[in-house]
Order: C-alpha cells, then sequence, then structure tokens
C-alpha cells in the first residue's frame, strides 16, 4: 500500500499541472452522447411509437456520458509507443507491473475528474432527471456494474497495446475497435433500437457490458433474469480479459527487445 499511496500521490500532482486539459477531455466525451441525443429526440418526435420516449433518451443518454467518462481507459497508445522507444524495461525492473502502473495512473486521473463531474452531473441531474426514482439497490448494482465495466475497458486497452509487440502498428487494431465499441455499446444508438439479429450476436460481445448495461440498470430497463445473465456476461468477460493480459504479457516480453532507453 505505500507503493500504491506513493505512486498516486506523484500522479495526481502530475494531473493537477493539467487541470485544464483534463476538462477538455472530459468535454470531448460529451459531444458524441449530446449529437446522438439530438438526432434520437428529433427522431421520436417524428415517431411517437418509438421504444424510448424522449424523457427516457434524455435520461439514458445522461448516463451514457457518465458512465464513458468513467471507464475511459487510454492506456494502449501509451503501452504501444513504450514497446517501439524501449520503455517496457521500466517494468521489469521496476516493482510494479505495466498493468499496475496505468491502473494507478488512471485512477488518479479519474479522482481528479470526480471532483469536477460529481457537482456538475448533480446539478444536471436535478434538472434532466426529475420523476425519476432510484433505490439504493439499483444505485448499488449501478455502482458495482460500473467498476466491472472499468475493469472491462481497461484490460481491453492493456491487451491492445501489448498486441505491438507483435503488430508494431495498432492504429487499425484501435481504430476498429473504438468504431465497434461505438456503435455496438450503445454510446451512439441505445441497444434496444438495434435489430434484433445484431442483439443477439451483441449479447456476446464484451461491447454492450462496458456501457449500455450500467445505463440499463440505473434506468430499470432489465428484469431480474436479466441482471443475472448481464452480470454473469461481465464477470465472464472481467475474467477472461486479464487472463488474456497475462498471457500475452508473458508472451511479449519473451520477444521484446528494449532498444532505445
Amino acid at each position: 500500500m505505500k507503493k500504491f499511496w506513493a505512486f498516486f500521490r506523484g500522479e495526481w500532482q502530475n494531473n493537477l499541472e493539467y487541470r485544464v486539459d483534463q476538462c477538455i477531455y472530459m468535454l470531448t466525451y460529451t459531444i458524441s452522447p449530446l449529437v446522438a441525443l439530438g438526432i434520437w429526440l428529433v427522431i421520436s418526435g417524428a415517431n411517437p411509437n418509438l421504444a424510448l420516449s424522449k424523457p427516457e433518451l434524455i435520461a439514458y443518454f445522461f448516463f451514457i456520458t457518465l458512465v464513458d467518462i468513467l471507464i475511459a481507459s487510454w492506456a494502449s497508445y501509451f503501452i504501444a509507443i513504450r514497446i517501439e522507444e524501449g520503455g517496457m524495461t521500466e517494468f521489469l525492473v521496476k516493482p510494479y507491473s505495466v498493468a499496475e502502473y496505468f491502473f494507478i495512473n488512471n485512477l488518479s486521473q479519474k479522482a481528479l475528474r470526480l471532483i469536477i463531474l460529481v457537482p456538475v452531473f448533480a446539478i444536471l441531474g436535478s434538472f434532466l432527471l426529475k420523476g425519476m426514482v432510484f433505490t439504493p439497490i439499483s444505485v448499488l448494482l449501478f455502482i458495482i456494474s460500473i467498476l466491472i465495466a472499468y475493469e472491462i475497458s481497461f484490460y481491453i486497452s492493456i491487451i491492445l497495446g501489448l498486441s505491438n509487440f507483435w503488430f508494431h502498428d495498432i492504429d487499425f487494431l484501435r481504430n476498429h475497435f473504438d468504431l465497434g465499441y461505438r456503435l455496438l455499446s450503445g454510446a451512439v444508438v441505445p441497444v434496444i433500437f438495434l435489430p434484433l439479429w445484431l442483439q443477439q450476436i451483441n449479447g456476446v460481445l464484451p461491447f454492450r457490458y462496458m456501457l449500455s448495461f450500467p445505463v440499463e440498470i440505473i434506468t430499470n430497463k432489465l428484469s431480474p433474469d436479466q441482471l443475472f445473465l448481464g452480470f454473469c456476461a461481465q464477470i465472464f468477460w472481467g475474467i477472461l480479459l486479464y487472463l488474456g493480459y497475462k498471457f500475452m504479457y508473458i508472451q511479449g516480453i519473451k520477444i521484446y527487445q528494449g532498444y532505445g532507453n
């Protein structure tokens, strides 16, 4: 824990030097949901039989924005750069792994962002979520699902970065993953609006469980059976991706050449 807190304090101080950048990053996460919300509100006005009403659409994209910021992980780019430039050697000689390093780095940034997020979303929620009732159990399950969703997002990012051991240019992987994430996670199109066949395929992919599933919990769109199956899927992907990270790191280090640094 001493190692953890010492590293956390160092990363916290580093992030404080870029407070404006943190605000800009958070604003960028709001652009896509706001544009999508505007489009769906227009569609809702023309089609009153849409699966989600206007208040439900507003609540949906409100929580989509919040969850998207909370689960964001950006390790893949920096891991790929370290592999190219020889920086992975650091994790072979220092008392923390690549996952621990980026987890603490990510956690320190999220802690700083929460200081801004909590009051902003509390104020917005008081205006946008009028009439919605949140039970303690739904809030608890929402928080748990976000934590697991973050683990899924984090290890996918790590795995994408470690892919650079073999591909030496992972931009195509990152771009294709981001495209799949935006289309299938519910970030732009609510999962309930997808064709039934695509919903069935999406049910075995990790995208929905990274973003839409927590939002479906807090907006009371799931039955008890759907909740159970959703958490089972989240846990499955969390374990599988962790094991995938461990395997790729061990295999990647065997072929790693620490030139540069």
